[in-house]
């Protein structure tokens, strides 16, 4: 992965094949991944979820989310679309498309069982963009963003579950607004008071709706957001960890490392020495 500045569209995909491998431990990316399984037999628990994942399975995991992989069968083959926010916000934009990854209610289910007609649109899909980043032609960021909706679009239009309703509900909107307000200010002081001030909604009403649409209470996702920002930047840049723990919203060096190991199980200086082996699984 070349080096890059944070707050740049990221966009990667890749196929991987597995013939044995340790387990892995429970973590999260920096992106938000689409796994398109091909070949194997796979157990998922994503945030405490626990799915069995075979061919034509989709996954769905947002950057927020903390997950773990069990290979039971292998050979184990798959697709893996990476896209961090700023790609999503920059070159998705509809917010039924983006809402895939910002959604969380109790019942939601990040795995996908694919007909064959939809699996093998995904598939076609996968291998176009793969070449589309191999050769990264003009524009190819939006040739690719072009073929990510159309792959949504798919997947949409075989299971809408996963995205927002059609007809989603005022405190829907209200919660994706707020989310794309954090999105923009999580370097600055935003508490939930702040918040409810800004967009004049009771502040106990919006702590109830924002857990229920996106499944995380308020300071948990602010928690996990500004930390899938730290992690872009330990992984893309060579900014000084003081640097990163500013520029995510963090005043104190030593309270952003105490958080940053409770969510991550290890430090801030660790996870850049094995962001390569941690980013490609």
């Amino acid at each position: 992965m070349t080096e890059q500045s944070r707050n740049k569209p990221f966009f990667d995909i890749y196929s991987r094949l597995r013939e044995n491998s340790d387990d892995l431990s429970p973590h999260m990316h920096y992106h938000h991944q689409i796994i398109f399984i091909t070949e194997g037999l796979v157990q998922f628990i994503i945030s405490g979820r626990h799915y069995l994942a075979g061919p034509n399975s989709l996954l769905l995991i947002s950057n927020l989310e903390s997950h773990a992989v069990k290979v039971l069968q292998y050979p184990y083959d798959r697709y893996v679309l990476a896209i961090n926010s700023e790609f999503a916000a920059t070159f998705l934009r509809h917010p039924l498309l983006v809402s895939v990854f910002l959604r969380r209610p109790d019942n939601f289910s990040n795995l996908i069982e694919l007909d064959e007609k939809t699996a093998e649109n995904v598939r076609k899909a996968c291998i176009e963009m793969t070449e589309e980043l191999k050769q990264r032609k003009i524009m190819w960021e939006e040739t690719v963003a072009s073929m990510v909706m159309q792959l949504l679009i798919s997947v949409y239009r075989y299971n809408s579950e996963p995205f927002w309703p059609a007809d989603a509900s005022n405190a829907s909107s209200l919660v994706f607004n707020v989310q794309n307000y954090i999105s923009l200010n999580y370097q600055k002081k935003l508490s939930l008071e702040d918040l409810s001030n800004k967009f004049f909604v009771n502040k106990f009403y919006l702590s109830h709706i924002f857990k229920s649409v996106t499944g995380f209470n308020y300071k948990d996702y602010l928690i996990r957001y500004r930390l899938s920002i730290a992690k872009d930047f330990l992984a893309n840049t060579k900014m000084p960890v003081t640097e990163i723990c500013s520029a995510c919203g963090y005043n104190n060096i030593n309270h952003f490392n105490r958080i940053f190991k409770k969510y991550e199980g290890i430090a801030p200086t660790e996870y850049r020495k094995n962001v390569i082996l941690m980013d490609k699984i």
